[in-house]
Parts: C-alpha cells; structure tokens; sequence
C-alpha cells in the first residue's frame, strides 16, 4: 500500500522558471545599488548617526542578503 502513495510525499520541489530567475537576478542588481544609495543620502544627510551605515555597508548588506535567502 505504501508503495502507490511513495510518489505523493510533499518532498519534491519544483523547479523555478526561467523568468523567475531572471527576475530574480535583476532584482539583485539593482537592489544594491539601490540600497547604497539610501545609506550614501543618510550618512549625508546626518553623520553624526548614519555614518557607520557607509563604513559598514558591504557587511551589512551580505547579512541582510543571506538573511534574505536562508528565509526563502
């Protein structure tokens, strides 16, 4: 009986589509950019608070980056 339903289990996992990972790459690409940006304008804007945001960017960013893709 087990062996009609082995096919069933929830373990598979469907592959993405080439629009998603092209999506997905795109979104990489602007998005830190973006993101350097906003610290550049607030470390400008108030340095005496922001301005380890420009120091620490890179690190932050790859914490938030792999945060983002370990909870996905």
């Amino acid at each position: 009986m087990a062996e009609r339903g082995a096919h069933l289990t929830a373990t598979s996992h469907a592959k993405p589509s080439i629009f998603e990972v092209i999506a997905q790459d795109s979104l990489a690409v602007t998005f830190h950019p973006a993101l350097k940006r906003v610290a550049t304008f607030l470390a400008s804007c108030n340095p005496e608070r922001y301005g380890w945001l420009v120091k620490w960017f890179e690190e932050l960013y790859l914490a938030f980056k792999t945060l983002l893709q370990f909870i996905t």
